[in-house]
């Protein structure tokens, strides 16, 4: 990819900011220390140099305080926007310290920003109203830099269609350098907001835009937000070999430079792959790397997207305390308020943890948000996890209904991993029934008593059954306790010569 910086000019830029000089207060100083780390970061990417940078060229500016210097407030957006890719708490006293500073305030836009989309599951109600009203105003806005901004702040609350109009204004956009770059932004917005209400087909097409708007502005810097997208895609369709190929290429880009963000945002794309796999020990690992269970990590973007998987894959694996203090933390957060989406993922979250009494009301409510089937992978997701507990709790033939609704939505997303555990549900839901000899006789194995022996059959332990299967290895073990009964064997050793008898 072109560099839009040789690393010697970097080099040179950076050896005139850090030399001694009397000027070090002077606006001259401020622009030269925002054109190095601009240039560093395009060619290096090297996030804490650049930080050290502008925090230093920020606090020594001689007018740090005057809110409406726009090469002052230049130089505190690109440092939002490293603390942003570092996605590290150490990063965030340094941008707050600069902006605290501003007398008599901080600009609103920059103020909004800083109580949004710096950490989303703090977001005040009265800052939320007024994202909502960005949004439905963005159209008459002209500047494309302040466009991407306030969508980059809708997007993680669902709000994305009201930006819709001014966000292909600004990705039709053409030129190179901020056009570019804005146009870049406004893509990735599009195809973010498109995978989650399931037009995938759309995400691919405004991911690769962006990408070729990324190589010809030269900001390998921005390539793994493209990455992300697409990975995501290859996640939820059960393409592993694509998800690992990209976000391996996002890792070898975001290691070196400490990019947290970035590496969160890989973790995402590996806790979904591993969620539909049926790996729920390697999806908790990962969610829980993004925010630990427990908490809502301050500065952690993912945290209210990934609450539901870290809970699930909690449960899953036996981490009970855990996936309630994570609901806990949701409740406590109220991250239920800030999207339709989040209130329908959040509901499914509590359901899992909830006694069967309440669950299977939680569900309901879960899959009756009004707004739900306007994002289908995640309606479908909670319809899932509905059918498998009313199946559980002997509403086998009214488990059937969601269960059908949530095979057909995946099928039509092209969700294989996902489509294939809702055809086993249903499948565990049939009359009819595979049968197992037991002498001249015939005692019939229930469809779901059938496939947990062929998988003890195969050497799996009832806690990694468990997890393929998304149930409790308590139940895995009881089926296995009937399938011993029925078949007339005592050990697992006997399973599969039993199960070959029977063809």
């Amino acid at each position: 990819m072109t560099m839009p910086v040789m690393e010697s000019d970097v080099r040179d830029r950076l050896a005139r900011v850090l030399a001694p000089g009397k000027d070090s207060g002077s606006s001259q100083h401020l622009r030269a220390s925002l054109a190095a780390a601009g240039a560093l970061i395009g060619a290096e990417g090297d996030i804490d140099l650049a930080h050290r940078l502008l925090t230093r060229a920020i606090s020594g500016y001689r007018n740090r305080a005057d809110p409406l210097d726009e090469t002052l407030l230049e130089a505190i957006g690109l440092l939002r926007w490293v603390c942003l890719m570092g996605g590290r708490a150490s990063l965030w006293p340094d941008y707050h310290i600069a902006l605290d500073r501003l007398d008599p305030a901080p600009p609103p836009l920059v103020e909004l920003a800083r109580r949004t989309s710096i950490d989303p599951a703090r977001t005040t109600a009265w800052h939320l109203a007024q994202v909502e009203a960005l949004s439905r105003g963005l159209d008459r806005e002209a500047d494309p830099a302040r466009v991407v901004e306030i969508a980059d702040m809708a997007s993680l609350y669902d709000r994305i269609p009201a930006c819709r109009p001014a966000l292909d204004r600004v990705a039709a956009m053409t030129g190179d350098g901020g056009a570019a770059r804005a146009a870049a932004w406004a893509q990735l917005q599009i195809g973010l907001d498109a995978f989650h209400r399931g037009r995938w087909t759309v995400t691919e097409t405004a991911a690769r835009a962006a990408r070729r708007l990324i190589e010809s502005a030269g900001q390998e810097v921005l390539a793994w937000a493209s990455d992300y997208e697409l990975a995501l895609i290859a996640a939820a369709r059960g393409d592993g070999d694509r998800a690992t190929e990209l976000i391996d290429e996002m890792a070898r880009w975001a290691l070196p430079r400490r990019a947290h963000t970035v590496q969160a945002h890989a973790s995402h794309v590996e806790t979904l792959a591993a969620i539909g796999r049926g790996d729920f020990e390697a999806a908790f690992q990962h969610a829980n790397a993004i925010s630990p269970a427990g908490e809502l990590a301050p500065y952690a973007r993912l945290a209210p997207w990934v609450s539901l998987d870290l809970v699930e894959s909690a449960v899953r694996t036996g981490r009970l305390n855990a996936a309630r203090a994570h609901v806990k933390a949701m409740d406590r957060n109220g991250i239920a308020r800030l999207s339709p989406r989040l209130e329908m993922t959040g509901l499914a979250a509590s359901a899992l943890v909830a006694p069967p009494s309440l669950a299977l009301d939680l569900y309901e409510r879960a899959a009756a948000v009004p707004e739900g089937p306007g994002w289908p992978f995640d309606h479908a997701r909670v319809l899932l996890l509905q059918g498998a507990a009313m199946r559980r709790n002997q509403a086998v033939a009214a488990s059937r209904t969601p269960l059908r609704q949530a095979l057909a939505t995946f099928t039509e997303l092209g969700a294989a991993p996902w489509a294939e555990r809702g055809r086993k549900e249903l499948l565990a839901t049939a009359e009819s029934r595979a049968s197992v000899q037991e002498g001249t006789g015939s005692r019939r194995l229930t469809a779901q008593e059938r496939e947990i022996a062929e998988l003890a059959a195969s050497g799996l332990t009832n806690k990694k059954i468990a997890e393929r299967l998304a149930i409790s290895p308590r139940t895995v073990g009881n089926h296995l306790y009937r399938v011993f009964a029925k078949s007339g064997i005592s050990s697992r050793g006997a399973l599969r010569d039993t199960l070959l008898a029977c063809g």
